[in-house]
């Protein structure tokens, strides 16, 4: 996603750099054995390429945009998830990640990464979907939040909830499969959106003014695009057979 002004970048930068953390723990641990596929007779990954919206490319891990290795699309080129992994695989690692993308930038991101034949012994992973997001009275996910941060019972599903969800996932469904049609030997891993709340008993922790009713609201809209992201690339998989697989963070 994009980065956001005022209080709720707080929000979105501290849980990038979380996020950071996760999703090399996840994908190190979920991905492994798929990723070198030791078990499964297939040559290992020699190149991991990162795609997707800022949580791929690295918001988070510094506050200011300048400190960023490319800071036009806040890229972070070698503490990055994909980074990791490929370092641990002795792959090589490309970042076409850029904040603020959304589903139809994917396939000039691809283009800019130069994937050769049929993506073979190529391990492409993506957050892509939260900027398509749009609520009821047309906001984006970021604005969602500062809504939620700045007034009261933004857990009111009809003015804030996620309009557009059909419209997203038909997106993600028809992204995935082309990319699977395309890159049928590639190994491709979805991730999903971290719950950025995660809220105490009574407050939300650290978000003045947040009720944990509302933070658990957002945290419920997250579960919601997570849910979406995850049917998609099992659809995209049964219909082009590539081993594409959802990553839960």
């Amino acid at each position: 996603m994009r980065r956001v002004t005022g209080r709720s970048v707080i929000v979105v930068a501290s849980a990038g750099a979380a996020l950071a953390a996760v999703l090399t723990a996840g994908l190190l641990t979920a991905g492994v054995s798929s990723v070198g596929a030791l078990e499964s007779g297939r040559p290992p990954i020699a190149r991991v390429v990162t795609l997707g919206d800022s949580y791929s490319s690295g918001v988070g891990i510094h506050r200011d945009g300048d400190d960023f290795d490319e800071d036009t699309c806040d890229r972070e080129l070698d503490t990055t998830p994909g980074a990791a992994l490929a370092q641990r695989l002795g792959a090589r690692a490309t970042m076409v990640a850029c904040s603020g993308a959304v589903i139809g930038d994917i396939g000039a991101q691809i283009a800019a990464a130069g994937i050769g034949g049929d993506g073979d012994r190529t391990l492409l992973t993506l957050t892509i979907g939260g900027n398509d997001v749009r609520s009821f009275r047309g906001d984006d996910w970021p604005n969602i939040l500062l809504e939620c941060i700045t007034d009261l019972s933004c857990d009111d599903t009809d003015r804030n909830g996620i309009a557009n969800l059909d419209e997203v996932s038909t997106g993600l469904t028809d992204l995935y499969t082309s990319i699977g049609a395309t890159y049928g030997d590639a190994t491709i891993r979805v991730l999903g959106y971290p719950r950025l709340m995660q809220s105490g008993k009574y407050w939300c922790d650290g978000v003045t003014g947040v009720t944990h009713y509302e933070a658990d609201w957002m945290d419920g809209q997250v579960d919601v695009l997570n849910a979406a992201i995850a049917a998609a690339a099992r659809t995209a998989a049964v219909a082009t057979g590539a081993d594409i697989e959802f990553v839960p963070v």
